[in-house]
């Protein structure tokens, strides 16, 4: 690992979000600290195995339009093994080779949502009286 690269993950490191950047075989190449406390250290793993705990890609997985139409996807998802729900965003990452890798972060939000729900069932019970 060279200086630059090691500047890098101590950078990504200070980041509270998780962040990751897979390959186009859905394979790990970088992981921050927030990511591995969360799911463990995954690099060299499929995404989908160390993330999610599945054996072949996430249903949700929109990989295939980032890697090939590079484009920047938002989504929301509750993440069952972890009991969390994540804002994530896919960004397309173009590499030196020409091929392009894909950086996801992943903001927590599940104090947000829980703050949601309990509105929602607050407002019913509102009125419900």
């Amino acid at each position: 690992m060279n200086d630059k690269t090691r500047r890098l993950m101590a950078i990504l490191d200070l980041v509270e979000d998780g962040v990751l950047v897979i390959n186009q075989d859905y394979i790990i190449e970088i992981i921050n600290r927030a990511m591995v406390r969360i799911f463990g250290d995954g690099v060299g793993k499929k995404c989908y195995q160390a993330i999610a705990h599945l054996d072949e890609r996430c249903p949700w997985c929109n990989a295939d339009r980032v890697f090939e139409k590079q484009e920047t996807r938002k989504f929301e998802r509750y993440m069952k093994n972890v009991d969390r729900s994540y804002a994530i965003t896919d960004i397309p990452v173009p590499n030196p080779d020409g091929s392009i890798s894909k950086l996801t972060i992943y903001r927590d939000i599940s104090q947000v949502k829980m703050r949601e729900k309990q509105l929602r069932a607050s407002e019913q019970s509102y009125k419900s009286l």
